[in-house]
């Protein structure tokens, strides 16, 4: 796990390393008491949801385990 401190604004990529290619950009909206607002933006093809929902989505697919 790699762990940041970013400031409101400021962006940090995923990227593969094999070809350089950007698969999503994270960015600290906002800031609001002990929570951070993120966005995220990544091509079509990528999937983003929060932990629960995705492990929700896989036990009624019955399919992999959970993240």
């Amino acid at each position: 796990m790699l762990v940041l401190s970013r400031k409101k604004g400021q962006e940090t990529v995923i990227f593969n390393k094999a070809t350089g290619e950007v698969i999503a950009r994270l960015m600290i909206v906002e800031f609001r008491g002990d929570k951070a607002k993120i966005g995220l933006t990544a091509g079509d093809d990528i999937g983003i949801d929060r932990v629960e929902i995705y492990n929700e989505r896989q036990a009624k697919k019955n399919l992999s385990p959970e993240v």
